[in-house]
């Protein structure tokens, strides 16, 4: 038995180093791709809202997205906020407390906006509570219809203020920062201050009616005062309009220093995008991703903390904020972080403002607090 037994080892060994032998002589076996460990959680934190938290790694390369799915006809709305002024900067849980402080309850909040670092203006359209609040800048936007359906798209606004006396004057931009491109109209939504630099007109109007601008509404002031030479910033008084364009501006030939103290004017803002004519809150939005379920070319490559919103066809949509720059999540390209939204059932979807801004908060279950 024991010379069997060592006949029967003998063997084996000369097996197997005639398979090492024979497995030396072969070519290398390809590198096996890299698994990925995922993991996601999905629960309702309100009824219409409901938040995931997900997290994989393949190799190295670690990744961790949250996304909060919105139902509109449910007992959650969306809204648009940004403080009390335009002007100036505040984080996400400085809006947050802003909002709860005026009586609403906040289960859910995402940043949008792409803006202006050195003044915090944002660069595209606000409605809030369907007043107009600035205009698109000739971005894309965000929409929230009265029904609580929300839309992406350009609203394409074209603005005028009208003179019985001088004719149309072109409205180039409400509430963002002058500059010599052309006529501005601000009011105390924009700050305390006009913020301007250099010199140019200032027209002063009063609201004839207390009734707040509205996209697709005219609305009529009575010119109060002209200055054809105001040097640098000027106050902005409660409920006042100003009218402004730099001196170059002016020298153009649009003087809006002709109209005449005491005459009536009407100013009208209109979107060709009629979608956009009746929504009751809005922002500002950069680049489609996805336009009618089709994949836009040109999408940025890199990885990024990214900030992004899709809208279903049934007014349904997702807000998905996507960690990076860190070693627990390295970002994501665009496509990819599209790719993502249009698995969810998103045929249009858009860039918000990525990066350093990129955040979200939820209310969790039992807690009393609205946390990133």
């Amino acid at each position: 038995k024991g010379a069997l037994m060592k006949k029967i080892t003998q063997r084996l060994l000369s097996a197997l180093c005639a398979g090492a032998l024979a497995a030396s002589l072969l070519p290398p076996a390809p590198a096996l791709a890299a698994d990925t460990l995922s993991f996601s959680d999905t629960y309702d934190i309100a009824n219409g809202l409901r938040y995931t938290a997900a997290s994989s790694q393949t190799g190295d390369l670690r990744q961790q997205s949250f996304r909060l799915d919105y139902t509109p006809g449910k007992d959650v709305a969306p809204i648009v906020a940004y403080g009390n002024k335009l002007y100036g900067k505040s984080d996400i849980n400085e809006i947050i407390d802003f909002v709860q402080k005026q009586g609403q309850c906040v289960y859910g909040a995402a940043n949008a906006d792409f803006f202006v670092m050195s003044t915090g203006l944002p660069s595209g359209l606000v409605v809030n509570n369907g007043r107009l609040v600035s205009s698109d800048g000739m971005w894309n936007a965000v929409g929230i219809k009265p029904d609580g359906k929300m839309i992406v798209g350009a609203p394409q606004m074209a603005m005028s203020l009208y003179s019985s006396a001088t004719g149309d004057y072109p409205i180039y931009a409400f509430n963002k920062l002058r500059n010599n491109a052309g006529i501005y109209l601000l009011n105390s939504d924009f700050s305390t201050q006009t913020h301007s630099s250099g010199e140019g007109v200032v027209v002063r109007l009063t609201p004839v009616d207390s009734e707040p601008l509205r996209i697709g509404q005219d609305k009529q002031f009575t010119v109060a005062s002209v200055d054809s030479a105001v040097n640098g910033s000027t106050p902005i008084s409660e409920g006042e309009f100003i009218l402004t364009s730099s001196k170059a501006y002016n020298n153009r030939g649009y003087t809006i220093d002709s109209l005449q103290v005491g005459e009536t004017v009407t100013f009208r803002a209109n979107v060709y995008n009629e979608a956009f004519a009746d929504v009751v809150y809005a922002c500002g939005a950069g680049d489609m991703v996805m336009k009618n379920g089709v994949m836009q070319s040109g999408l940025s490559t890199s990885r990024e903390p990214r900030t992004l919103l899709g809208v279903r066809d049934d007014g349904s949509a997702t807000a998905l904020v996507h960690d990076g720059r860190l070693e627990i999540s390295r970002g994501v390209s665009l496509k990819d972080a599209a790719q993502l939204l249009a698995n969810k059932g998103c045929t249009n979807i858009v860039n918000l403002d990525g990066g350093g801004s990129s955040a979200e908060a939820v209310r969790q279950p039992g807690s009393s607090k609205t946390e990133v």
